[in-house]
């Protein structure tokens, strides 16, 4: 898995090389994603139950939107995924609606159904875009492919020995980093 890190203006301003994430070939089309930041002290807290934890996330989780450039049929996919995902979820919630008002065992089995494929192809749907992770002024985008990485390190030649283009895949031994590439990120 390759990964690499974008200024975060390119990244919300949708000036990323025109090479699909995924498959490398020439993009035809913008796909929007969420560059996300949640300190690690966050997770402890979910021992002292859900309250506290969704409290704490609600006032740290740091959320930029942005755009990352996909082949046609990568991002008619996702947009399908996503519609269906939605349609799922819609017939789940008003079908466990109808349940409560009804008391009809078939509408339960119906929403919790619907819900859980809604969860599945939100999950299939996830696999497919690159995970996109805030790191200050940068966002760094995770599952791309190595054309897109070349991409990246042609568009911003004077800083891919420092800040940007890291790569997850280098054979360099752990804590250093390869020459050119900058360290990638220990959680």
């Amino acid at each position: 898995m390759t990964a690499v890190r974008v200024p975060r203006d390119d990244f919300t301003g949708g000036a990323l090389p025109p090479v699909c994430v995924r498959t490398g070939v020439d993009a035809e089309a913008t796909v929007p994603s969420r560059a996300t930041r949640v300190p690690l002290w966050i997770w402890p807290l979910l021992a002292f139950g859900l309250i506290p934890f969704f409290i704490a996330l609600f006032f740290t989780l740091r959320v930029v939107e942005g755009s990352v450039p996909l082949a046609r049929h990568h991002s008619d996919e996702i947009a399908l995924l996503r519609q269906a995902a939605r349609l799922g979820a819609a017939v789940g919630a008003l079908a466990l609606f109808v349940w409560l008002l009804t008391q009809w065992a078939p509408f339960a089995l119906l929403g919790v159904a619907a819900l859980a494929t809604a969860l599945v192809v939100w999950l299939a749907r996830r696999d497919r875009e690159p995970t996109a992770a805030l790191r200050g002024e940068e966002v760094v985008l995770r599952g791309v492919h190595p054309r897109f990485r070349d991409a990246v390190r042609a568009q911003y030649p004077s800083q891919a020995a420092g800040l940007r283009g890291i790569d997850s895949t280098s054979d360099a031994p752990p804590g250093e980093s390869p020459p050119g590439e900058a360290p990638g990120d220990e959680r």
